[in-house]
């Protein structure tokens, strides 16, 4: 899932051209202080559309200088710190613009919530904008702000309503779709999320690759898998240094049981963040559901180099060592974890399992009752989770509660039908309890998904 978002707004920019000395209304003043003023602002002017701000701050500031009762100057001077994004400075003088009675007054509003946004003071953004659109309710510039603010404030609703205004007055306006969809994942509607997305997509929205994303994040939601798979890499097809894309793919691979791939999108975002211990933490666990624990150790060893602090890079390289029949390693991994998480209970399984392979039943039970619980919470606090649910099934199993594993693995089908792992264990439970008919069926569904699984399912079956 997607943790997080950055909105991505639509680029504000002022068509001005400047015209201080032909329409100012200054103080009394000496004719020839009066004429130097407006020549120098009309010099101001000058360098403002040539995009020489800093010349033109510099006019300016003479001509308040001789006449500071000068209304348009310092308009024109705060426009040019705007362009120069010199917000404080800019406020200032759109301020003393706005004092000194600049006319006409929406042009200051137009200008100063844009300022003000950009500081951060969105309340007073708000209020210019508000100001704006009793003056020109048609303006979709201050519409379209109204809606960039409320976002900032996580007011999504109310940007919602000031996006809707802005497309269907601009329909082929992809930047505000976007920011749409951004609002609607804010909201948990993945529907519309998607469809907005889309909508940003079609309109040629300048984050097509963070469009993609949103709309993988809306089938992922709705547990679609194959749809989010494409979307995101058509996502990776555009952009390749969006770092939470490989994690979030692999996952959906994951829920696949598509293992190889999962490894293969890590391996890519690898490439782009080669020192990411986050993405070594994710590589050792795909490995070891892809049965490769030689890989898994290799992976969860980079990954404390990088994340030493990260338990579960050393929960990953407990697991890993089980796998490969390294028992006293792993005991000495799943501890270090424990020591930067206490109670975790997949940690715990996999020392309750190391230790069931050194001899020590004593210590194992111990351990796996220890994991039961800790799995308990986090099924709790995870409830779509599916990997949660087929540990929570085997720390049933191991503490002899089979029916409750045989639930426990069903939820974790529910979640995630393709994981493979899930189901053979659910097989042999029904096996374990007579239920033949039950275990067949699960035998049946693992051909399919992992004909050697299915294997090995029916060899335990025989054994037994």
């Amino acid at each position: 899932m997607m943790k997080k978002i950055s909105l991505g707004l639509i680029t504000f920019s002022l068509l001005l051209v400047a015209f201080s000395a032909l329409a100012t209304d200054v103080a009394a003043q000496p004719k020839k202080v009066l004429k130097k003023a407006r020549t120098l602002a009309s010099d101001g002017d000058k360098r403002f559309n040539k995009r020489d701000y800093q010349g033109a701050i510099g006019k300016y500031r003479e001509a308040i200088s001789l006449v500071p009762n000068f209304p348009n100057a310092h308009y024109w001077k705060g426009n040019a710190h705007y362009y120069l994004q010199q917000y404080d400075e800019s406020l200032e003088e759109l301020n003393t613009a706005y004092d000194q009675g600049y006319a006409p007054v929406i042009d200051i509003y137009r200008v100063r919530w844009y300022v003000n946004f950009m500081k951060k003071n969105y309340d007073d953004a708000l209020a210019d904008l508000r100001k704006g659109l009793e003056i020109d309710p048609t303006d979709i510039r201050l519409r379209e702000g109204l809606g960039n603010v409320y976002y900032a404030k996580e007011s999504f609703r109310e940007a919602l309503a000031a996006y809707n205004d802005v497309v269907e007055r601009i329909p082929n306006n992809g930047n505000t779709y976007y920011n749409m969809a951004v609002s609607y994942y804010n909201l948990g509607k993945a529907g519309e999320q998607r469809s907005a997305a889309q909508n940003a997509i079609n309109n040629g929205t300048q984050f097509m690759a963070q469009s993609f994303i949103l709309i993988a994040d809306s089938y992922a939601k709705e547990r679609k898998f194959e749809e989010a798979a494409e979307a995101y890499e058509k996502s990776l097809n555009l952009r390749q240094d969006i770092f939470p894309v490989y994690h979030n793919l692999s996952d959906i691979y994951r829920n696949m049981n598509r293992f190889t791939d999962a490894i293969e999108v890590i391996k890519k975002g690898l490439r782009q963040f080669p020192r990411n211990g986050d993405l070594y933490v994710d590589l050792s666990w795909y490995y070891s559901l892809a049965d490769m624990p030689k890989e898994a150790i290799g992976a969860a060893q980079t990954a404390i180099q990088f994340v030493p602090d990260q338990y579960m890079a050393y929960t990953n390289l407990c697991r890993a060592y089980n796998d490969n029949k390294e028992y006293d390693k792993a005991v000495s991994a799943c501890n270090n974890a424990l020591r930067l998480k206490e109670n975790d209970g997949e940690t715990y399984f996999y020392l309750g399992r190391a230790n069931d392979f050194l001899g020590k039943p004593d210590v194992a039970t111990k351990h796996y009752k220890k994991a039961l619980d800790g799995l308990l919470v986090s099924t709790q606090n995870n409830p779509d989770y599916a990997d949660g649910f087929y540990l929570l099934g085997n720390a049933y199993y191991a503490n002899g509660l089979r029916d409750k594993a045989i639930d426990a693995y069903l939820r974790c089908l529910e979640l995630s039908p393709r994981f493979s792992k899930a189901r053979f264990n659910l097989g042999y439970m029904y096996f374990l309890k007579g239920d033949l008919d039950s275990a067949q069926a699960q035998y049946t569904a693992l051909l399919d998904l992992d004909a050697d699984l299915a294997g090995k399912l029916k060899n335990a079956m025989q054994k037994k």
